[in-house]
């Protein structure tokens, strides 16, 4: 342990457990200390309390409590220890009626809740996990690698909060899609997945496609996330998907340059009135940006006269035949290296991304091991010791459930509107007016 300093949570652990019936030695070798270490972090504890596991470097500290008399924080030490239930109102009642403290200036109860909150609230540790992706690789062909976002949300005249969901190759600099949705300050799934088929119709699938962090594409605040169902969407098709390491412009900068010149292509001066008719315009400036304006970065030509290859990327893709496309063995495939890692709810469930998971009200508060079986295509979840707690069928890793809202339509013969006109109808009219010879 020489040269190795411990932490402060280090040390009141080492104090709390040393003041159990375990011996300074018998925690020390849990823990991975000596027991002359934890004996002196057990007595400077039962001493003068937390305050005292605090390295003292330079000028005194002054934290929560720390201009108090070291016995009032080791009174509402010994208090919480004793009593969890107790909030800062009852330590400060029962502070007034202490021996010890009855003739002492006290903190107000604010400066308890402070106090509790830092040092008595215990913070589980959560493990991270990182879903695996490829890795960044310049493209040396069209469609090898498209770039995805949204701009800001716009207020247009008539039409309130737009956004426009922009997508780039990022060899070739074609635009594949420039699509207006809302009224909304976000698009949902459902508008990502709307503007990824009008582009994969049009250009084909590509290889890879780069995403930023938006909570569509990713858990961002889970530390072992889940894919999202717009991510799994992608895998099932054979698309690769990466999430951006950096900022733009250090990643992401096609993109950042393409809502630029789709706002001063289409979004500037006067505007259509309606939904359809500014994606008509949308798609009208994009189709003279990608055959007619010529680009410095591409020697004065437009992105398909440098790259006429860029028409289609010669991956098929159809919207009637997208069912048939997707391939959950390759979601399988991808899922089955992961680890998550859950906590378990008070009513015994564990939530995996929008799915719920019964594992029983005896896992309460524990964080339970999670790992995909191929073979029953099953979730499997284990307790802190390696056992098994419950293998329960995957939810929501079906074919339907990837497409989303054009799942019930994909395998008809014939396709009619749906009244009243919904945004879901909207995106449904929107592809089918894409996909050739459909009236």
């Amino acid at each position: 342990m020489r040269g190795r300093k411990s932490s402060y949570a280090e040390r009141l652990e080492m104090a709390q457990r040393a003041l159990t019936t375990a011996t300074d030695a018998e925690v020390g070798e849990e823990l991975g200390w000596s027991q002359w270490t934890v004996r002196k972090w057990r007595r400077a504890f039962v001493a003068n309390g937390t305050a005292a596991l605090v390295s003292q470097m330079g000028a005194p500290q002054v934290g929560s409590l720390g201009r108090f008399p070291a016995v009032v924080r080791t009174t509402i030490d010994r208090m919480r220890r004793q009593n969890p239930g107790w909030g800062p109102k009852t330590i400060l009642s029962e502070l007034h009626k202490d021996p010890l403290c009855a003739d002492l200036r006290l903190p107000s109860r604010a400066s308890i809740a402070a106090y509790i909150k830092a040092y008595h609230t215990p913070r589980r540790h959560q493990r991270h996990t990182e879903l695996a992706q490829p890795r960044p690789v310049r493209s040396t062909q069209p469609h090898e690698e498209w770039e995805l976002d949204a701009q800001g949300a716009l207020r247009l005249p008539g039409l309130g909060s737009v956004c426009v969901i922009n997508i780039v190759d990022t060899l070739s600099r074609v635009i594949a899609v420039s699509l207006a949705v809302g009224p909304t300050r976000a698009p949902q799934t459902a508008d990502y997945q709307l503007a990824c088929r009008l582009a994969f119709t049009e250009f084909g699938l590509p290889q890879r496609i780069t995403l930023d962090h938006d909570t569509c594409f990713i858990e961002s605040t889970a530390p072992s996330p889940f894919p999202r169902r717009f991510h799994l969407w992608l895998v099932a098709l054979g698309i690769a998907a990466r999430f951006i390491e950096r900022p733009p412009p250090q990643e992401h900068s096609q993109i950042e340059r393409t809502h630029l010149t789709m706002m001063q292509q289409a979004l500037l001066g006067d505007l259509p009135p309606t939904w359809n008719a500014l994606n008509r315009h949308l798609d009208a400036r994009r189709i003279f940006y990608n055959e007619d304006y010529p680009s410095a970065a591409l020697g004065n030509r437009a992105p398909l006269q440098a790259y006429p290859q860029a028409r289609h990327s010669g991956r098929f893709y159809a919207p009637h035949r997208e069912a048939d496309l997707l391939d959950l063995q390759r979601v399988a495939n991808y899922l089955v290296p992961h680890t998550w890692y859950r906590p378990v709810s008070g009513s015994g469930q564990v939530w995996i991304h929008d799915a719920r998971y019964n594992v029983g009200r005896q896992w309460t508060n524990h964080t339970l091991t999670i790992r995909f079986d191929a073979e029953t295509w099953t979730f499997c979840f284990y307790a802190e010791d390696s056992a098994l707690v419950a293998q329960l069928p995957a939810q929501n890793l079906t074919t339907a459930y990837l497409m989303g809202d054009v799942a019930d339509w994909a395998d008809l013969p014939a396709y009619q509107l749906h009244l009243p006109l919904s945004a879901a109808t909207t995106r449904e009219a929107l592809i089918f007016t894409a996909v050739s010879g459909t009236t």
